[in-house]
């Protein structure tokens, strides 16, 4: 976990890099690694919303734990980490890719990794009824992890 601080400290413009590696790295600590990063960057609302996204396509079937842990690291963001578990990740991260076509970010996450664009079942799904049902679950989620927190 300080290795992660302290190498988002140095290089904030890599911290979603650093991060995925430090998660493809030592998956077992994946909650913790989340939680640094978030302490790291949670300032920055863009910033949590690519850790999330991050996150959520490494660990897909972590999802609801991860939002609890973001809501109990910075309550204060809840609805941006609201926001962030709505979007699909991958559009998250393809804007991203888009908007810095040249950056050291976009030249680092290459195309072996994990986060490069694929088409997948998010893609297919456009914004039909089983997105809105997704959506409305995912919140229902939320909404729960809000209330754990919000009870400790």
């Amino acid at each position: 976990m300080e290795t992660l601080r302290a190498g988002i400290e140095v290089h904030p413009d890599q911290a979603v890099v650093l991060f995925q590696d430090s998660l493809q790295t030592n998956p077992d600590s994946r909650r913790a690694l989340f939680v640094a990063a978030l302490e790291s960057m949670g300032d920055e609302a863009e910033s949590v919303t690519r850790i999330v996204s991050v996150a959520r396509l490494e660990f897909p079937d972590d999802e609801a734990e991860f939002a609890e842990l973001a809501i109990a690291t910075l309550p204060e963001q809840v609805e941006v980490i609201r926001e962030a578990f709505a979007m699909d990740p991958e559009s998250v991260l393809a804007a991203e890719k888009e908007s810095s076509q040249d950056s050291p970010l976009t030249e680092a996450m290459g195309t072996n990794s994990s986060m490069a664009m694929t088409s997948g079942p998010a893609d297919e799904l456009g914004l039909d009824e089983s997105l809105s049902t997704d959506s409305r679950k995912l919140d229902e989620q939320i909404r729960e992890a809000i209330a754990r927190v919000a009870a400790k």
